[in-house]
């Protein structure tokens, strides 16, 4: 069946363009099966990178796609025909509570049936800063929940300034909404503004939260299970999680599988978690009041919970998320492997990991009073909260002492080191992270200083320096600066909470001590966050050239030197080039005309590798030749013309060699037929021949087959190449009958 199209709805915040499907083949029926490639953009450039080892989740569903090493991705067959679909792209590290790099939605048409293709393209990603007001509030502006519309995870609590920062922000135009508990913000439906890949963005808008009594319909939720029957609403548990505070809801499910629940915390997005027996867990993010055309899928898990074809008791990793069963905390619940305070919740969707009545967002990020904790130590958040003695006052930094209360840190002020410190962040391109703070001990003490950064919003590469350093003179802190982040060591980070890094170290320190943490790295005002490199598709200093990606052999080299320029043909809609010994294709693909074996557009160079030393190509409308240097000729892509010189007329995904052809010193391709120069002048053609094209004297489409004898070209001397050729009027020749085929 074809003749479908997918429509992409209204340009929301965050979503990413993807490809009208082309076409749908048959399938089970009643069953659509979405396949295709992820892509992401790099910024400042319209090269693209394939997503290798990405996730893509359908929202509703318990169906999971991994991404290959080229980003192509195939979902299990399922009924998809007249609904919308929302598809979640993530990262290849990303853990289940970390944002998507971009999401995707989509209206199947009624009746849909088949295979369909899909073309995903996540859009460079870039970072928000702005600042929200809360008139009257004796708290203050801080502590309010500031997330990006369609993307769970992205999100920040503006500090005690009502200040935020969200990076991660896919470029283009999205919306910000605003949440506090018992407050409207105004505008209620939050600010559209435009993100930029690569740039940070500061949002001049500064909305306004009011105190607010919300409606009943506002504060609820409702929907109904889809494929879930009467019996099976009694083994199922539906729990609605907020994001910021309050308990893990039971959402009541009725016999007619509908549910509906009024929200205890309805200002802020909640996840519904559906699980329980039979059935294969799912989850439905961004649910907040107001909402009540909820959909959420039952599948049967039928003895495999996470659908890999592997049955549960033959499964080490029974729900897919990566952890063994026996060091799973959760061994059932594909949404994370630890559940640290032990509510039946696991950590990457629970609001408050370790139980301590602090929420992980307040203890990863300034918050309403400026401090960060650590979300995963039940035991610090009430002494990060209320400023304890040894710890500074942003709670990055605790000393620790052998005997009695800590001293406390400080905020340093001495004027001769503020000002080397300065002098050294301006020419070294460093960020000032955290302090200088003064650790007051005294004389011949010795204390243990720990730093963690639960939050940490930068890149996995960052070098984060501890620096300590005894008191200096004026003229002297600059020297003494220089020599301390020579022998600063850097804190270790790893993979943490949303999408963050968890960045801690530790060491001794003597009285009386100065310390601080530098990032490494561009820290001047540049708005890039990751400053200038290579691979960014910008021209900086020291650059011959930047092409937006780090591949060798595309005329910029991975180190952003010249290199050799590439051989180019191009097609109606398809290109391919060779460069070092390479073929490789890219452009439409629906006829098999790139040769990588599938059908899916390619916006990004393929390799070929079903070609040794390619010499030359000839491309034609939806097809593609080449000449190898074994002087014999391959095609692959739309035959019904006989363009590849094959019998039948059946496409090819991946080069064929054109049988019956040797000695070939050139070729070139028209629009339906290809001709090639043989080592004794003779002239070879085939394909279409509506007008003649082949020169054998009869314009009708002949049997599709091997190559027809064209005759020999006038003697136009020892330089004349492929365009020089004229065809002189050959008798005709014999007709083939009989196939030879080879493949490559």
């Amino acid at each position: 069946m074809t003749g479908y199209r997918i429509f992409i709805l209204g340009t929301l915040a965050l979503i990413g363009c993807a490809d009208t499907l082309p076409s749908m083949r048959a399938s089970s029926a009643g069953q659509v099966i979405l396949r295709g490639v992820a892509q992401r953009s790099l910024p400042g450039t319209a090269a693209l990178q394939p997503v290798a080892a990405g996730r893509l989740e359908l929202r509703g569903w318990p169906e999971v796609a991994v991404c290959d090493q080229y980003g192509q991705f195939s979902f299990a067959p399922l009924p998809l025909a007249g609904t919308a679909l929302v598809l979640s792209l993530f990262g290849a590290d990303a853990t289940a509570d970390s944002p998507p790099l971009s999401t995707f939605e989509y209206q199947l048409p009624a009746g849909s049936v088949g295979i369909m293709d899909l073309n995903l393209v996540a859009r460079a990603h870039g970072v928000l800063t702005g600042r929200v007001e809360v008139p009257g509030r004796a708290a203050g502006p801080g502590g309010v929940l500031v997330v990006v519309a369609g993307v769970p995870g992205g999100d920040d609590l503006t500090g005690p300034d009502g200040s935020y920062l969200i990076d991660g922000v896919p470029e283009g135009q999205i919306r910000l909404r605003f949440y506090l508990r018992g407050y409207r913000s105004v505008p209620p439906e939050g600010i559209e503004v435009i993100a930029q890949g690569g740039r940070l963005v500061e949002i001049s808008s500064v909305p306004a939260m009011i105190p607010a009594v919300f409606s009943t319909a506002e504060s609820s939720i409702s929907g109904v299970i889809e494929n879930l029957s009467g019996s099976d609403a009694a083994a199922i548990i539906l729990l609605a999680v907020p994001t910021l505070e309050g308990d893990h809801q039971v959402v009541p499910v009725a016999p007619d599988a509908t549910f509906s629940v009024l929200l205890n915390r309805a200002q802020q997005p909640h996840t519904l978690l559906l699980r329980g027996a039979g059935i294969r867990p799912v989850r439905l993010q961004e649910v907040v009041g107001g909402n009540h055309d909820l959909v959420l899928h039952a599948v049967p898990s039928a003895g495999d919970l996470d659908g890999d074809g592997l049955a549960d008791a033959q499964d080490d990793d029974r729900d897919g998320d990566g952890c063994p069963n026996e060091t799973d905390d959760l061994p059932d619940d594909p949404f994370g492997c630890r559940d640290l305070d032990g509510d039946g919740v696991g950590d990457a969707m629970d609001w408050d990991d370790d139980g301590d009545g602090v929420s992980d967002l307040e203890e990863m990020s300034p918050g309403s009073d400026g401090r960060v904790g650590d979300p995963q130590n039940p035991d610090d958040g009430a002494a990060q909260r209320s400023g304890a003695p040894g710890i500074s006052d942003d709670g990055v930094m605790q000393l620790r002492v052998d005997a009695g209360d800590p001293p406390p840190i400080l905020a340093q002020q001495d004027p001769g080191l503020l000002a080397a410190l300065g002098a050294l962040v301006e020419q070294s391109g460093a960020d000032l992270l955290h302090g200088p703070y003064a650790i007051m001990l005294g004389p011949g003490e010795r204390g243990s200083l720990t730093v963690l950064i639960a939050g940490y919003r930068g890149e996995a590469d960052d070098q984060l320096m501890l620096i300590t350093l005894p008191p200096c003179a004026r003229s002297a802190c600059g020297t003494a600066l220089a020599d301390a982040l020579a022998r600063a060591p850097a804190l270790l980070c790893a993979p943490g909470s949303r999408g963050r890094r968890r960045c801690a170290g530790e060491l001794a320190v003597e009285a009386p001590t100065t310390a601080l943490i530098l990032r490494l790295g561009d820290g001047n005002s540049d708005p890039d966050p990751q400053g200038p490199r290579c691979g960014d598709g910008q021209l900086d200093e020291g650059e011959d050239c930047d092409d937006g990606n780090l591949w060798d052999g595309d005329g910029c080299e991975a180190d952003c030197s010249w290199g050799p320029v590439p051989s180019l043909a191009m097609g109606t809609d398809h290109g391919c080039a060779i460069w070092q010994e390479a073929l490789k294709c890219w452009g439409a693909n629906e006829r098999g005309q790139i040769g990588d074996g599938s059908q899916i557009n390619r916006f990004a160079p393929r390799p070929i590798t079903d070609i040794e030393e390619p010499s030359s190509i000839a491309l034609g409308r939806q097809f593609s030749c080449v000449l190898q240097r074994n002087q014999r000729v391959s095609c692959w892509g739309r035959n019904d013309l006989g363009q590849l010189g094959l019998w039948g007329e059946e496409d090819r995904l991946r080069p064929v060699r054109v049988p019956g052809l040797e000695n070939v010193q050139s070729i070139a391709a028209g629009s339906d037929h290809v001709c090639a120069v043989l080592s004794d002048r003779t002239l070879r053609c085939w394909g279409g021949n509506d007008y003649g094209q082949l020169g054998d004297q009869t314009p009708v489409y002949p049997d599709a087959g091997p190559p027809l004898d064209a005759g020999a070209p006038p003697d136009t001397g020892p330089e004349a190449g492929p365009t020089d050729v004229q065809i002189p009027e050959p008798e005709p020749p014999p007709r083939l009958t009989q196939p030879s085929i080879e493949g490559v």
